[in-house]
């Protein structure tokens, strides 16, 4: 009983360590890969509707052109928004990029964020895809 209970105990060792030994620096990549491409989509999105919110918000600059108080809460509305979509944009694109290099981790590989200016509108955010530490 005792010799069995040591040889089932050594093979689940053994496909344990055969499993954690069977990651490659390209599945690694590959993880990456997916969370960088996820990123990029959600950039590309939040550009086109920060280009779409600037557009209006010209448009109705010069209709309010007169009116500085309405000028001014035009603006205010507009940053707001700007600053909302930017730190939202920011605040998902970390945690894509913090469960994926948490993946890359378990996988036996090190990977961290660096970090590109978006700008949105008037704003410059920081997003962070990742990129894979081969040490």
């Amino acid at each position: 009983m005792r010799t069995r209970l040591i040889v089932v105990f050594s093979i689940l060792l053994l496909f344990l360590t055969t499993s954690v030994l069977a990651y490659t620096l390209e599945d690694a990549q590959s993880v990456a890969d997916r969370a960088n491409s996820t990123v990029e989509t959600l950039i590309a999105s939040a550009e086109k509707t920060a280009e779409v919110l600037t557009e209006n918000y010209k448009k109705l600059a010069e209709t309010f052109k007169d009116s500085e108080y309405s000028l001014s809460l035009l603006e205010e509305n507009y940053n707001r928004t700007i600053y909302i979509l930017g730190t939202g944009l920011a605040e998902t694109a970390f945690k894509i990029s913090s469960a994926a290099i948490d993946k890359i981790a378990t996988m036996g590989y090190k990977a961290v964020c660096y970090y590109i200016p978006i700008t949105l509108g008037n704003q410059v955010f920081l997003i962070d895809p990742i990129i894979i530490i081969d040490d």
